[in-house]
């Protein structure tokens, strides 16, 4: 199955890459963070269940890309992430019409 890029851009007008496969969009976790102003924790992605992660080739490289629950895991639970959660909104407001 061909994969498809799409570009998410965010209200601040911040970039995140969404790849369309396996029946369902997989979001860039560079950007997701990027834009939520979290940093990258490796250990973050390596600790996510099955079907949150997975590498997904984007303008040619393999990247790190997480599902819709994959955005739930990545960004901790906590009051000062509140940005970061609201982005994770907006995704999924985006991606689930």
């Amino acid at each position: 199955m061909k994969e498809e890029k799409e570009i998410y851009k965010s209200r601040e007008g911040r970039i995140v890459r969404i790849v369309l496969a396996d029946g369902g969009p997989w979001f860039c976790a560079v950007d997701v963070l990027k834009v939520a102003g979290l940093k990258l924790q490796q250990n973050t992605l390596n600790r996510m269940m099955p079907g949150e992660t997975a590498r997904k080739v984007i303008d040619g490289s393999s990247m790190r890309c997480v599902s819709f629950a994959g955005l739930l895991t990545l960004i901790p639970p906590k009051q000062e992430y509140y940005k970061a959660r609201k982005l994770i909104v907006e995704l999924i407001q985006a991606y689930s019409k």
